[in-house]
């Protein structure tokens, strides 16, 4: 589940004193030969998987945290800017991927975001229903 938000970090502060997980944050600056079918692009991240001893009766959960690092109309930026943040995408790990990614554009979907990072590519796909936007995501190396 990944959320749009103004600060990571002051977002994760909050999170942390809830649940007491541990996040991982980074920046993320995908350049042109990273790039999925869009610009480049910048975004500060965390990363936290929600669901621990501690918190067993949650389900485990990837937790995504996104800020955009660059300026509207970048679509991060424009998401926050008119909605204010909040629940962006939900993603997939898929074996398929191009066939997730063909499958979604025969339907008239189109690639908003994508990179290759860290031995995997993902890309998320804004749909025609309702706005919705699915991340699917492929592990390249083993």
């Amino acid at each position: 589940m990944s959320v749009v938000v103004k600060d990571v970090n002051r977002t994760v502060e909050f999170l942390s004193s809830i649940w007491d997980v541990k996040w991982e944050v980074f920046d993320f600056i995908a350049t042109k030969d990273q790039v999925i079918e869009c610009e480049p692009f910048s975004m500060r991240v965390a990363h936290s998987q929600l669901g621990t001893a501690k918190w067993p009766h949650v389900g485990a959960m990837e937790w995504e945290l996104l800020q955009p690092l660059d300026p509207p109309p970048a679509v991060l930026a424009e998401f926050l800017e008119t909605k204010g943040g909040g629940l962006h995408h939900i993603g997939w790990m898929v074996p398929n991927f191009d066939e997730m990614v063909s499958h979604v554009k025969q339907r008239g979907g189109r690639i908003r975001l994508g990179s290759k990072y860290k031995g995997m590519r993902w890309v998320l796909m804004e749909t025609k229903l309702e706005g919705m936007i699915f991340e699917f995501v492929e592990q390249l190396e083993k």
